[in-house]
């Protein structure tokens, strides 16, 4: 290949994978284990009863485990 044909640019998407694919360790808190345990009976409740409130808290619920472990690495 043709060095101008090569793209070398960079994306910040590279940077942000590359910091994410680090070693961590993770450690749960109380907290957290009583706030996995009340996200797994929500999921519980919302399979058993179709309910869909608990679906959207479920998700809800999630998505904030998510953001947490988002934010923790970013700080």
């Amino acid at each position: 290949m043709k060095p101008s044909l090569l793209n070398l640019r960079v994306s910040p998407a590279f940077f942000f994978v590359r910091g994410m694919s680090r070693w961590r360790s993770i450690r749960l808190t109380s907290e957290g284990t009583r706030f996995l345990l009340f996200t797994f009976g929500i999921g519980l409740a919302a399979i058993n009863t179709g309910n869909n409130l608990f679906y959207l808290l479920l998700a809800m619920m999630l998505s904030l485990i998510v953001i947490s472990g988002l934010l923790s690495e970013h700080c």
